[in-house]
């Protein structure tokens, strides 16, 4: 069987992580954040996140890849249309 995989775009704020999440636990399959590509998140609220060096970057990000094989879904979220797209996403799927 054949994994899906879909990847989110949109702007900044659009609630892409909120709605990748929501998709995630309703096709029960894995949500990786692209954001972490770059950043290692801190759980600490006072600590900020650190950027990733080109190096683990790269090998994070080689590592999913690694992880995922087949084609991919593409959809685009905009900035107040993100509750509109999630509802009729996870309905229709």
């Amino acid at each position: 069987m054949q994994t899906r995989k879909i990847h989110i775009i949109g702007s900044v704020g659009s609630g892409k992580t909120t709605f990748a999440r929501k998709l995630s636990n309703k096709l029960s399959i894995v949500c990786y954040e692209l954001d972490n590509v770059v950043w290692k998140r801190r759980e600490d609220a006072d600590v900020h996140d650190v950027k990733r060096t080109p190096q683990e970057r790269d090998d994070y990000f080689s590592d999913i890849y690694a992880r995922t094989s087949g084609s991919w879904k593409v959809f685009t979220v905009s900035t107040g249309y993100c509750t509109a797209l999630s509802k009729l996403m996870l309905s229709s799927f």
